[in-house]
């Protein structure tokens, strides 16, 4: 299972090849992500597209863990230097609470462990 961030799913909706290739794994993401993406490409395309990949990526979106706000909020308040968004720090730690990959293309995120990086 690999969890997809904001990024990863508008460079799948912009069909970054090397992207496309995970939609062949087990991937999840949260309802917070999916509502950073409706947002984004209402911003880069129009409501038709937003509302297209809004139906595909409910398929594999789910509400956060309650139980992970204590974590993920001291998590980012102990990176607070790198400007975390709450998306950003709950997926993080869900991520490795469940030992899989974080991927994103967030630069920030590049020396952390567990994060599967896209250029």
């Amino acid at each position: 299972m690999k969890f997809l961030d904001t990024y990863a799913l508008v460079k799948i909706v912009q069909g970054d090849l090397l992207v496309k290739k995970l939609l062949s794994e087990e991937l999840v993401t949260f309802d917070l992500n999916l509502a950073e993406l409706y947002a984004a490409l209402l911003r880069l395309y129009d409501k038709k597209t937003a509302d297209k990949y809004y139906l595909l990526f409910s398929s594999i979106s789910q509400a956060f863990p309650s139980s992970l706000i204590p974590r993920a909020m001291i998590w980012k308040k102990t990176h607070a230097q790198h400007k975390f968004s709450y998306a950003d720090a709950l997926g993080y730690i869900f991520a490795q609470t469940k030992g899989v990959d974080f991927v994103t293309g967030d630069k920030e995120f590049k020396s952390f462990k567990g994060v599967l990086f896209l250029n």
